[in-house]
């Protein structure tokens, strides 16, 4: 806590982005486009890999982030991501499974 009792976020650790963390265990992309895919989220997020089944927020993701990646899947891929809601966690696969072209 800062002198005037704000939260010092300066003193916080660094958040720990690694596989370790994550609640999910590491699935391989199975087709070309899911490893595409996990390809744009390691780029977009700066994580050394993408599993099919990585929740996008887990690792990092955050709102303005999640509408780049709309913009990159809708450029490389001509889909339309729709199958994203707050209700549900986003993973690769899921994004792919609820696209349209």
């Amino acid at each position: 806590m800062t002198e005037s009792g704000k939260l010092d976020r300066r003193a916080l650790p660094d958040p720990d982005w690694s596989r370790a963390a994550l609640r999910a265990e590491y699935v391989a992309p199975r087709t070309a486009e899911e490893r595409r895919l996990a390809e744009v989220w390691s780029e977009l997020l700066n994580v050394e890999r993408v599993g099919a089944n990585d929740n996008f927020f887990d690792l990092g993701g955050n709102s303005l982030l999640a509408l780049r990646l709309f913009a990159r899947i809708r450029s490389e891929f001509s889909w339309i991501c729709r199958s994203w809601r707050c209700s549900q966690p986003p993973t690769s696969r899921d994004c792919r499974s609820g696209s349209s072209r």
